[in-house]
C-alpha cells in the first residue's frame, strides 16, 4: 500500500497508467517476498507450482489478475479520498 500510495501521489501519470504501474509493483512485491521467505526462512508461504502458469509457483496468472482488481480498487479510493 505504501509503493502504491507513493506511486499515485508523486507521478502525474493517467489512471490507467496508475493501475498498470502498479499491478507490476505488486505482482513484482509478490515473487520477491516469495523468493526471500523460502531462501531465508526455508518456507513456502503460497504455493502456485499446481497452477497452468505460473512462475517457479512464486506468481501466477489468476492471482495477478486478483492483484489487478485490488489495485483498481485501491486507486479508486485513493481517487475519493485523496
Amino acid at each position: 500500500a505504501v509503493f502504491l500510495y507513493i506511486l499515485f501521489t508523486f507521478s502525474s501519470f493517467s489512471i490507467f497508467l496508475h493501475v498498470i504501474i502498479g499491478t507490476i509493483i505488486v505482482i513484482f512485491l509478490e515473487l520477491i517476498s516469495g523468493i526471500i521467505a523460502l531462501t531465508f526462512l526455508k518456507r513456502r508461504f503460497w504455493d502456485y507450482r499446481s497452477s497452468r502458469f505460473n512462475f517457479y509457483g512464486f506468481i501466477d496468472v489468476r492471482h495477478s489478475f486478483y492483484w489487478l482488481v485490488l489495485v483498481i480498487i485501491y486507486r479508486a479510493l485513493y481517487s475519493f479520498l485523496f
